[in-house]
């Protein structure tokens, strides 16, 4: 019994917090992550560490307008101070959208719905900051009849 409390006093003594809980925040081990917007599940992300393009959630919601249609806004970004390279997001969604609308300063920007309104694809080659030095990089809108439920492919990095 001594020996272990000693065990315990020297652990601490040498590794300060060894006793505490250690809580991993990061996420780049998980293979889903779920989006909301206040306490509902609004959507999921599919990391893909294969890409390195090390964009965040900054913020996401979901809400009905004036005119009654569903309005789905994410904000996409993260902390560094150079252009995000090699972006290739991928959102389906399990309702038809009416329109998608990026709000982005880039190079070679590619954006495109599908037929059916349900899959959104944004590539570009470059994202550029904005001047004013927020966070956000890219900040989508889309609009639709129904509350809708998305999931993102081809995003990784770090998020937090």
């Amino acid at each position: 019994m001594i020996r272990f409390l000693f065990l315990v006093f020297l652990l601490n003594g040498v590794f300060p917090g060894f006793s505490q809980n250690v809580n991993n925040t990061y996420i780049k081990e998980a293979e889903t992550v779920n989006v909301y917007s206040g306490n509902v599940t609004i959507g999921k992300v599919i990391i893909n560490e294969s890409l390195a393009t090390k964009l965040y959630i900054l913020s996401s919601k979901q809400y009905r307008d004036s005119s009654g249609y569903f309005v789905t806004v994410i904000a996409l970004g993260n902390n560094e101070k150079v252009p995000v390279f090699g972006v290739d997001l991928d959102f389906r969604f399990d309702k038809p959208i009416l329109s998608a609308n990026a709000n982005l300063m880039g190079m070679s920007v590619q954006e495109s719905t599908s037929e059916n309104r349900r899959n959104y694809k944004l590539t570009a080659a470059q994202l550029n900051r904005y001047p004013d030095g927020i966070r956000n990089v890219v900040d989508l809108e889309f609009k639709s009849m129904f509350e809708v439920k998305f999931t993102i492919k081809g995003v990784s990095g770090n998020f937090k």
